[in-house]
């Protein structure tokens, strides 16, 4: 079984089961999945001011199912805290399922489609494996979703999420656009890099923490005898180092980010490296007014294997 983890909820399903859809907003949405030849399950999210009464949710929308025909033959079903029908939609055999997830506060329905009959055992262990991802140490709060084990920090919105052929990608933000966090993973790596993880990293900082000729450059400290930050167009201080992080190669780039008129200067730091189970590339880069270290990014705000960092 594969672990997914969006909207702070997390699910087990079958590792062939892979997302096609899902939705951004935190107050209603659904992530679908699909096999080789059809869509395999849904599960959908609606926030809540206080806890349903699921027994009658489930009454009525099985009443409903039954008059209209969508659902001519279905039965109701209850397994643990989760309630619904079961019966045929157009031909094929369907589960829907529902309970109230008071960590979250929204009511989450599971939808799960049988073309080769019922699977009660499979069936149970998906409904298990349903709860709230907890959040972890310091507010941080985990995704988990297209080859990506991210946490983000509480409280940011998830503003752009990319799967196409070897790119994956989460952006997350905060309402204000002070704070940012990326996480990435690339595949097809020797079809596209040119040069070391370094170098690409290098290319894929901010504008304004590197020289205007687009090479890396480093100021001296503050004050330092002959520095002129406006000669050498590098307003800010930054860093760049190379460390090892469970047996891989990790390059690192931080400093500051320059403000602009009535914003305060940003930390920014990144990490990228080489997997060497899967041959992706991963990165995350974060830029806020309280930083972050670059050396605690690999393993710890992204993960790319169990080598590397085992959660579960």
């Amino acid at each position: 079984m594969q672990l997914w983890v969006w909207r702070h909820i997390r699910v087990e399903l079958p590792e062939d089961w892979e997302m096609l859809q899902f939705s951004r907003n935190p107050q209603a949405g659904r992530c679908a999945w699909a096999d080789r030849y059809r869509f395999r399950a849904e599960l959908s999210w609606q926030a809540l001011s206080g806890p349903p009464d699921l027994a009658r949710l489930a009454s009525d929308y099985l009443a409903k199912l039954r008059l209209d025909g969508t659902m001519p033959d279905a039965a109701p079903v209850q397994s643990g805290d989760w309630r619904g029908p079961r019966g045929h939609e157009d031909g094929l055999l369907t589960s829907r399922l529902s309970r109230h997830l008071a960590e979250e506060g929204c009511l989450v329905e599971l939808v799960l489609l049988w073309p080769d009959g019922l699977d009660p055992q499979r069936e149970g262990s998906i409904l298990a494996s349903i709860r709230s991802e907890s959040p972890w140490p310091h507010g941080l709060r985990r995704w988990r979703a297209f080859g990506l084990d991210a946490l983000a920090s509480g409280g940011l919105d998830l503003v752009e999420c990319k799967a196409e052929p070897a790119l994956a990608q989460l952006a997350f933000r905060d309402a204000r656009a002070t704070r940012e966090e990326t996480f990435q993973r690339l595949g097809m790596v020797p079809e596209w890099l040119d040069g070391s993880v370094r170098d690409w990293l290098v290319r894929q900082v901010p504008r304004d923490l590197r020289a205007e000729k687009g090479t890396f450059t480093f100021s001296p400290p503050w004050g330092a005898k002959g520095y002129c930050a406006e000669k050498e167009n590098v307003p800010f201080s930054a860093r760049e180092e190379r460390a090892e992080a469970s047996g891989h190669q990790v390059e690192t780039v931080e400093g500051l980010r320059r403000g602009g008129l009535l914003r305060r200067p940003v930390h920014h730091a990144a990490a990228a490296w080489l997997c060497p189970s899967d041959g992706r590339l991963y990165c995350v880069g974060i830029s806020g007014p309280d930083g972050a270290d670059s050396k605690g990014l690999a393993g710890t705000r992204l993960s790319c294997c169990e080598g590397m960092t085992r959660r579960d």
